[in-house]
């Protein structure tokens, strides 16, 4: 879980990272391939949130180097990010329900659904550049659309900005509120 995570560069080497981030391998590991992670480490924020570094490799689905990040990118390591802060907040002991261990989230974060996004690009990034992102969980509230879930807000700072929601089955967030 610790070894180290390789990316192809644009100009045709490897790039060399760093051992994984114990805390990003537990969020991610056994979600996403290794290859394709783009979170490299976290850091805990002041205020109940996580600092996140990415690096971003050169978009491969361009038949010729864009010479930056793509939308599509960032908009993967903004999900990365999500899983991340909500593994930080269960270490932490800041998740807003004592009802999600960090076990629980491991086998069942394919369940939580994006479900709204107020988000605005702020920076363009260069490829094999590091970008960081402060993603800080604002509140769970409940919400009924087809069946009963819980809406988990998130606040997001840097190269995005703007505010997240996603839904989280009731059944995995079930206990009473705890203080965000």
């Amino acid at each position: 879980m610790n070894k180290s995570l390789e990316t192809k560069s644009q100009h045709g080497g490897a790039l060399q990272l760093p051992p994984g981030d114990p805390l990003v391998a537990e969020a991610l590991s056994g979600f996403y391939k290794p290859e394709s992670i783009l979170a490299r480490s976290c850091e805990s924020a002041p205020g109940r949130g996580v600092e996140v570094t990415f690096l971003f490799p050169a978009y491969d689905r361009t038949e010729n180097s864009m010479g930056h990040v793509s939308g599509v990118q960032m908009q993967a390591a903004l999900l990365e990010g999500l899983y991340i802060a909500v593994a930080a907040s269960i270490h932490d002991g800041h998740f807003p329900s004592s009802g999600l261990s960090i076990e629980r989230f491991r086998e069942h974060r394919h369940d939580f659904i994006l479900f709204k996004q107020d988000i605005t690009f702020g920076k363009m990034l260069r490829e094999d550049e590091t970008g960081k992102l402060l993603i800080s969980i604002e509140g769970l509230t409940d919400i009924s659309l087809m069946k009963e879930f819980k809406q988990l807000t998130f606040k997001i700072k840097g190269f995005m900005k703007g505010t997240v929601r996603c839904l989280v089955p009731k059944t995995l967030a079930d206990s009473e509120l705890g203080g965000v």
